[in-house]
């Protein structure tokens, strides 16, 4: 379903349980279970994509676009 609709990356801000990551590599779709709400929103910003609550919601118009993806990290956490 998410794959038909032309998408390469799935980042998700509340997270997905192991099965629907399982089945996202199976289909060859990397994700990103959590990411905050404030980095979500500047990700749609800067893609120009839109937020969707479901998987089901997802059409292609409303994917963002990107060149490279990369995640970096600043300092630790806890």
């Amino acid at each position: 379903m998410v794959k038909n609709t032309g998408a390469n990356l799935v980042i998700c801000q509340w997270g997905f349980d192991d099965e629907a990551n399982h089945l996202l590599m199976q289909n060859e779709l990397p994700a990103v279970r959590w990411v905050g709400g404030p980095e979500i929103e500047l990700i749609a910003i800067a893609t120009h994509g839109r937020i969707v609550p479901r998987f089901e919601e997802l059409t292609a118009e409303k994917l963002g676009k990107a060149g490279i993806v990369r995640e970096i990290t600043f300092g630790t956490t806890r």
